[in-house]
């Protein structure tokens, strides 16, 4: 496949995810809009428990049967006056035990918190407001594959060779360095490479472990845009910036050398399809490079690869040579 056919797949996928994308926008900012309804809510004139009252009701019950649902998660039945409820948080005081005496809080007919009797209701339900926010805030992330598959397919369409044609070019008019290298032309052709999917891995773990951070550290999940748009900055500015300016550094700096296999390992990895070679450095000592799955069963020892190595050490940066077809 074409990296311009490539480049429009990954454009199409990436549209199609946007979909599920918008709609996780639109969850987020419904659940954003019911915590600041919530947080601004009054108590209510007489205490209701109807799916309409915007306003805040404390009723009186007791805990009849606690459980454990899960790792984390407690089950709880209360006894009100004239019903039993079940309730589901996720953590709270020792002192809700069965027995115990509990004041429940409502808003829009749903139990949104309690706690023990003679103090403020505190331990946030899974009907929180929120609780609530804080589900959508890791359901926001499906932002992030779509985004990442679009800017993937842009960066594989705007790049005008790939790097061992640049790299080649290069060396046709320079054989030995330092090679002058357009930097812009480098900049995007780095940026059309393998690299294009480093920013999704970088930017997956940021939004998760900081939105962690933002639940357990200061407990508002309404900052999570603010945090997906932070951690989309640092992933993809980190890794275009280096990933560009080391492509442009190895076409500069590199020297071109003819290396000898010395010694072989076959079927690494998991799939056991990788290949392991030995090689000697510039001070005579060796150095060990794994080449990919198409080297499998094409390499031997003894055979000579062409490189560009770093040339103080002679450790290869870039392997110019090709597994036969």
């Amino acid at each position: 496949m074409s990296s311009g056919a490539f480049a429009r797949w990954l454009l199409v996928i990436g549209a199609v995810l946007c979909i599920p994308g918008a709609i996780a926008v639109v969850v987020f900012a419904r659940g954003a809009s019911d915590l600041a309804a919530f947080d601004s809510a009054r108590p209510c004139a007489a205490p209701s428990r109807d799916a309409g009252a915007d306003c805040l009701s404390l009723l009186s019950g007791k805990i009849s049967w606690l459980g454990k649902e899960g790792r984390t998660s407690t089950v709880a039945n209360v006894d009100l006056e004239d019903t039993t409820i079940t309730v589901r948080y996720y953590s709270g005081p020792t002192s809700l035990n069965q027995g115990s005496e509990v004041v429940t809080e409502w808003w829009r007919g749903q139990v949104v918190a309690l706690g023990p009797q003679g103090a403020s209701p505190s331990v946030m339900t899974d009907q929180s407001p929120e609780q609530h926010l804080v589900n959508d805030m890791f359901v926001l992330g499906l932002v992030i594959p779509a985004v990442s598959l679009l800017i993937a397919g842009f960066m594989v369409l705007q790049s005008p060779m790939t790097a061992d044609e640049l790299i080649a070019s290069s060396l046709t008019k320079w054989a030995d360095p330092p090679r002058s290298v357009n930097r812009f032309v480098a900049w995007r052709v780095a940026w059309g490479g393998g690299v294009v999917w480093v920013p999704f891995f970088i930017w997956t773990f940021l939004y998760i472990f900081l939105g962690v951070l933002v639940v357990e550290g200061i407990g508002q999940p309404a900052y999570a845009p603010l945090f997906l748009v932070a951690t989309f900055i640092l992933s993809y500015g980190l890794a275009l910036f280096f990933s560009a300016g080391y492509l442009s550094e190895i076409v500069r700096t590199s020297a071109k050398r003819t290396i000898a296999v010395q010694k072989i390992q076959r079927g690494l990895g998991r799939s056991r399809n990788l290949t392991q070679i030995s090689y000697g450095l510039n001070d005579g000592k060796a150095a060990t490079l794994m080449l990919d799955p198409p080297w499998d069963g094409h390499v031997n020892e003894g055979d000579r690869l062409d490189a560009l190595t770093e040339p103080k050490s002679g450790s290869i940066l870039r392997l110019l040579s090709a597994p036969p077809a």
